[in-house]
């Protein structure tokens, strides 16, 4: 059997426009838009759907650009189930150095909510 021929699509990947979009400045500060960007591309706007969930766009570490919005994310739409996960995939937090063991538990506790808010889709 001859394999199928390969359809090239001429559009890009989700998320990999070379320009990110502009973000909600009333909702976050430069350096996390700018972090959200060059992480997730055209679909950091997709954060902006965990504006209303009190304390989304804290940083997890102080010395990291890093936000809870982004364990929410990885939970909901990238299947991140474990601490380990979210840490080494879903953020720069590992590759800081900064994966601190209250990090951990505090990571571990967010995993755990089941809480999706309004408006995102689970």
């Amino acid at each position: 059997m001859r394999p199928h021929r390969l359809e090239h699509a001429d559009e890009p990947l989700p998320g990999s426009s070379p320009f990110g979009p502009d973000l909600a400045e009333e909702t976050l500060d430069a350096t996390t838009a700018a972090h959200l960007r060059s992480l997730y591309g055209s679909e950091a706007t997709s954060m902006l759907a965990y504006e209303d969930v009190p304390g989304a766009f804290e940083r997890i570490h102080p010395d990291a650009p890093d936000v809870w919005a982004q364990v929410f994310y990885g939970r909901e739409h990238e299947w991140a189930c474990t601490v380990d996960d979210v840490l080494g995939r879903r953020t720069t937090l590992s590759h800081r150095g900064l994966a601190t063991g209250a990090v951990r538990k505090a990571v571990s506790s967010r995993l755990a909510r089941t809480t999706v808010p309004a408006g995102v889709p689970g």
